[in-house]
């Protein structure tokens, strides 16, 4: 090789370098700006957090929450009577129509 094409080629090799070094450093601070910059969009459009709003949905999840454990207490019980099966009767002693009824004091 010649010295004025091993010249040549480092020229070509140095440009490639430095262009490939300006386009990394153009890319990256690009990405950061637009990062930056939805990223402020994005704050901006958010309104910011009502706190009262959020204890109301908050003591209304936790009312829910009380609610669906009743129901399913419910449903619990139901469940129980209706596997123990039909009630039997128990006999109740009748008193005969005869007897006497018992005295009451009256106050």
């Amino acid at each position: 090789m010649d010295p004025v094409s091993k010249r040549l080629l480092l020229e070509n090799l140095f440009t490639i370098m430095g262009l490939t070094s300006v386009a990394i450093a153009v890319v990256t601070l690009g990405g950061r700006w637009l990062d930056l910059h939805y990223k402020s969009r994005a704050k901006a459009a958010t309104p910011p957090a009502d706190d009262a709003r959020l204890a109301r949905i908050e003591a209304a999840v936790e009312a829910m929450a009380i609610e669906v454990e009743r129901i399913a207490e419910a449903q619990r019980f139901t469940t129980k009577v209706l596997t123990e099966g039909p009630v039997r009767p128990v006999a109740v002693p009748v008193p005969a129509a005869d007897a006497a009824p018992a005295a009451r004091s009256i106050p």
